[in-house]
């Protein structure tokens, strides 16, 4: 997952800089608007004529006779060739080299006269040992450079290729990596992303979808991170019904299907829209043997297609009361915010704010998620947070506001960022007098005493109490021995001079000693709780393009020691 955050960030970051190399205009009246969809509606499937064929629609076929058909009630065409074989033969079985150039041009001919186009689109069905390690055998290499040699024809001739891809490909060394960009360099490449569709309906709208992207983006991302450009990538979706193939694989009853087709419709939408990739193809729909008959293939296609655009298909009239209209799987996020947790807006603006203290985005991303856990979980009184603001000018910067602002601006923390870090500090204090812990013993509280020997200390009266108060306490240290100062409604009267807690006895330090044992104990805790809170929030946070942060405990206050309240 980090790898994926990394590369789309990047991507996102470059303004889809990757795009450079994009391949011209679609020809041939091909859409313009990206993504390009691309269903398989050739005479396999019974379905053909009364659902793709209709304007709007991008129809992939094979032969001379449906093609011409799909034209002429408004849909468009591109050639898919079931018979990569053919062509260059297999890894352990690649035809003779000589013979490619000819098969090349035979079959561009053939593209281009089924789809009325003089440089068509040509769907390549499939790589065979996408996924073989190298070194190769030297009949896989030769598969491999035959295949090279039919999209480099293919392109020299005017087509576009794009090369289906079964299996993840192999992307783990150089001499893999340079056969997938020369490929790229003259054809798209198409992985085929394919669910369980019993599986993805039994996590749900939200979780089902968020795994269909997160698998979709993990597939763009094999090829990106060797350098593949996103224009030159694709995906195809399965409908199948045929058992074990992908797809519905004997999903029941039938809406629970139609919900996971609109699914797969918004996830792929979604990422195309992320990584700029510009086809999405469509398999399934044909009956190749009885396995494959489905009779709920038409509205299952129907229903495909509205929910990329409700114009291409009436899936309401068809499906009738089958089919759930909604398309949402999960909150819609308004313009400025990462992510959304409940009511709670998670800002893009705060987030910034927050990386520009710690340095990372990751870092800052895990804090404002911390921040809007606790401040789901416990109220910060505003005129509190503004004693609190007060209180640390008076204690850390004797009094002089301009001297904060300036810590401030060195720490690189905003006013508003300062407040949210103390109404943070505030909230902690009021989870941690919540948490149990198991009381010190009187060795630990000697150890702990003896530990932190050189901490500054003073001695205090507080209604007529005498007890040590530790660094930092800077309006008590700066006191003259016998004066008063009122701290947060409470006077306090300095006694005697600062020195390290070792120059007091034990029996006036212990009970202090005790009470910072128990802080440390219940801060300790605190991680704990909130790191178990924000474990407990994940399946409510929604995020733009699913990146979701680290469930951590960030203390801010480690990059602006000044606002630590204790």
């Amino acid at each position: 997952m980090r790898r994926v955050v990394v590369v789309l960030g990047l991507l996102l970051a470059l303004g889809g800089s990757a795009r450079a190399d994009a391949p011209g205009p679609l020809p041939c009246g091909l859409p313009q608007t990206a993504p390009l969809w691309v269903d398989y509606a050739d005479g396999m499937v019974p379905f053909w004529s009364t659902i793709f064929a209709r304007p709007g629609v991008v129809g992939a076929a094979s032969n001379f006779i449906v093609p011409p058909q799909l034209r002429a009630k408004g849909a468009k065409t591109v050639y898919f060739d079931l018979y990569l074989v053919n062509r260059v033969g297999t890894p352990s079985k690649p035809v003779d080299p000589s013979v490619v150039e000819a098969r090349a041009d035979k079959l561009f001919d053939t593209a281009a006269a089924s789809s009325g186009c003089a440089t068509p689109l040509i769907a390549l069905n499939e790589l065979a040992g996408a996924n073989l390690p190298t070194p190769w055998t030297a009949t896989t290499a030769q598969y491999r450079a035959n295949v090279l040699e039919l999209v480099q024809r293919l392109a020299e001739r005017g087509a576009r290729p794009f090369l289906l891809l079964p299996k993840r490909p192999y992307t783990h060394d150089d001499a893999a990596d340079e056969w997938w960009r020369q490929a790229a360099q003259v054809a798209d490449l198409v992985p085929e992303v394919y669910f369980s569709g019993p599986s993805v309906a039994k996590q749900g709208a939200v979780q089902g979808s968020r795994r269909l992207r997160g698998v979709m983006r993990t597939r763009m991302e094999d090829l990106i991170q060797i350098g593949i450009p996103t224009s030159r990538l694709g995906m195809m979706l399965q409908f199948s019904s045929t058992r074990g193939a992908g797809g519905r694989e004997g999903l029941q009853p039938l809406g629970t299907w139609l919900d996971v087709v609109k699914w797969e419709a918004l996830a792929a939408k979604q990422v195309a829209y992320e990584l700029h990739v510009p086809t999405i193809w469509s398999w399934g729909w044909a009956s190749f043997n009885p396995s494959g008959n489905d009779p709920d293939k038409p509205i299952v296609a129907c229903t495909y297609l509205w929910t990329r655009d409700h114009s291409l298909c009436d899936a309401p009239a068809l499906a009738g009361a089958q089919l759930d209209q909604s398309l949402d799987v999960g909150a819609t996020l308004p313009a400025g915010t990462v992510c959304l947790l409940g009511k709670a807006t998670l800002k893009a603006a705060d987030l910034a704010a927050m990386a520009r203290v710690t340095g990372d985005r990751d870092v800052a991303f895990s804090a404002v998620f911390e921040h809007a856990v606790l401040a789901g979980a416990k109220r910060a009184d505003p005129a509190a947070v503004v004693a609190a603001e007060r209180g640390v000018v008076l204690d850390r910067f004797h009094g002089s506001r301009d001297a904060y602002l300036a810590a401030l601006g060195k720490a690189k923390v905003t006013q508003a960022l300062a407040r949210t870090i103390l109404g943070d500090e505030l909230r902690r204090r009021a989870v941690e007098a919540t948490l149990h812990v198991a009381p010190p013993t009187a060795g630990e509280v000697q150890d702990w005493y003896a530990s932190h020997a050189s901490v500054q200390a003073r001695a205090v009266r507080m209604k007529k109490k005498v007890s040590l108060v530790l660094a930092p306490a800077d309006r008590v240290f700066a006191l003259a021995a016998g004066r008063t100062v009122t701290i947060g409604g409470k006077k306090v009267t300095a006694l005697g001079e600062v020195g390290p807690l070792a120059a007091f006895p034990f029996a006036l330090a212990a009970p202090t000693a005790r009470a910072a044992l128990v802080g440390e104990l219940k801060g300790a805790a605190f991680e704990t709780w909130i790191r178990r809170r924000e474990n407990q929030s994940l399946d409510d946070l929604a995020c733009t393009h699913d990146q979701r942060p680290l469930p951590s405990a960030v203390d801010l206050t480690d990059w602006a020691p000044f606002l630590s309240l204790g």
